[in-house]
């Protein structure tokens, strides 16, 4: 049974950017599955990775006048999202959410995204360009690219220090954070000649917080 629905990208002065139509799984469970299939694409700007991520979608002029609509979805930005629903038979529209889209993701898919930089990576995807950093960095040691190196490691522990307050501590974040430990004695070397026994020490104390 097709369930239609609007989603706007909105711009300022609360006007909307751009509108497409999907005419099936409208409901908010299955929009939710669109914004997570469009969060999990790399390419630039919302809008652009809804568009490419749903191919059902087709773009409107005037999203707010298609009357077969049963649901509206507004994303202002990367992140303030809103959902309303048409009261059966008229064109009044209900709001039945209001908040944050990776919220809402959550809410109706049970997937947990959280935003590095500007992707946004589910558990898994995560967990990959957390040891994907560890392995730059590793790889940077071996080639003498010190400066390199402590910049992978830097990327590596803030994307592990957002999945633990995520996810909370388990066996990856762990061996992250042994690797990462193993590459800071690696780096810290560096700082012997300045605080001897301590320097390994030191390098912890300014670059890295553990995680909460």
């Amino acid at each position: 049974m097709s369930t239609p629905a609007i989603y706007e990208f909105q711009g300022q002065d609360s006007q909307p950017e751009a509108s497409l139509y999907i005419h099936h799984d409208g409901y908010p469970a299955g929009a939710a599955q669109y914004y997570l299939a469009a969060c999990l694409r790399s390419d630039r700007g919302m809008f652009e990775r809804f568009i490419r991520a749903n191919e059902r979608s087709e773009l409107v002029h005037n999203g707010r006048s298609h009357g077969g609509s049963q649901y509206r979805y507004t994303l202002c930005g990367e992140n303030t999202f809103a959902a309303h629903q048409r009261v059966s038979g008229s064109n009044v529209w209900k709001t039945i959410y209001v908040g944050n889209l990776v919220d809402f993701i959550l809410q109706e898919t049970g997937v947990r995204l959280i935003k590095f930089r500007d992707q946004y990576l589910d558990k898994d995807a995560a967990k990959e360009a957390i040891m994907g950093h560890v392995m730059a960095a590793s790889n940077a040691i071996e080639q003498g690219w010190i400066g390199n190196a402590g910049s992978y490691a830097t990327d590596a522990w803030n994307l592990l220090t957002v999945y633990m307050a995520n996810h909370g501590p388990d066996n990856s974040s762990s061996a992250a954070q042994e690797a990462i430990a193993s590459i800071d004695r690696e780096l810290s070397k560096q700082w012997a000649g300045e605080y001897g026994d301590q320097a390994y020490a030191k390098w912890r104390e300014t670059f890295r917080k553990v995680p909460a």
